[in-house]
């Protein structure tokens, strides 16, 4: 996925718009890798870069870091934050709390375009390759389903986790063969919708979750072995 050009990053741009762009380009950055755990992030370069005062740098760390991607330090700076089996098991832990609820209160009210919807976000999904662009289909489909819960404090905690997954789901997508896997378990998430089948699609859906934080844990596992 391309990163937005700098030079588009104006001073002239109104500050939120200058922020969102300074920050989704960051976002992209460490999701690829291409900015990895431990980096610093100094102010001053990140400003000069993109060709904008601090104030708009300073929001956008301060978004990353609460979307998980950014640590503060105090009397050192912003660095990018580090991974480990801890977080990723609570967050996992915790969207098997919260995704069941909130598919419990959508399956009934899901409409048949909304279900289309969803059904075309699975299908794009089978072909893209880049990595960045399936993490958000991946997110796409399931905000797509849920979505219609009505409940938007929920929907608002369980997009956070999403968020902060977003590092440890990244490298899955490097797998073709995990590729398939979701599209086959989206496609079958996304019957128990149409049918209907509350207690059918929350066992998907969990066995969904569990399957993709297994293959993490793997792959947290081989990366220990290979240093």
């Amino acid at each position: 996925m391309a990163i937005a050009n700098d030079s588009a990053l104006a001073v002239t741009q109104p500050t939120k718009s200058t922020t969102e762009k300074i920050c989704q380009a960051l976002r992209e950055r460490v999701l690829s890798g291409k900015y990895s755990a431990g980096m610093q992030l100094r102010q001053n370069d990140i400003a000069s870069q993109f060709g904008v005062s601090h104030i708009p740098v300073r929001e956008a760390l301060q978004i990353l870091k609460f979307e998980g991607l950014v640590e503060q330090i105090a009397n050192r700076g912003a660095f990018v934050a580090s991974i480990s089996l801890e977080e990723l098991r609570n967050i996992w832990s915790l969207r098997r709390k919260l995704e069941p609820m909130a598919i419990e209160q959508a399956i009934v009210r899901i409409t048949e375009p909304e279900l289309r919807t969803a059904e075309t976000i699975v299908r794009s999904s089978t072909k893209e390759s880049d990595n960045l662009s399936l993490v958000k289909l991946n997110w796409d489909f399931h905000l797509c389903l849920y979505k219609p819960c009505g409940n938007a404090l929920l929907l608002e905690f369980i997009e956070n986790l999403y968020r902060k997954a977003d590092r440890y789901s990244c490298v899955l997508w490097t797998n073709h063969e995990y590729g398939a896997q979701a599209e086959t378990e989206h496609f079958e998430i996304l019957e128990c919708f149409k049918s209907r089948d509350v207690d059918r699609a929350v066992e998907r859906s969990l066995q969904h979750i569990d399957a993709v934080e297994r293959l993490v844990e793997q792959s947290f596992a081989s990366q220990s072995r290979h240093k």
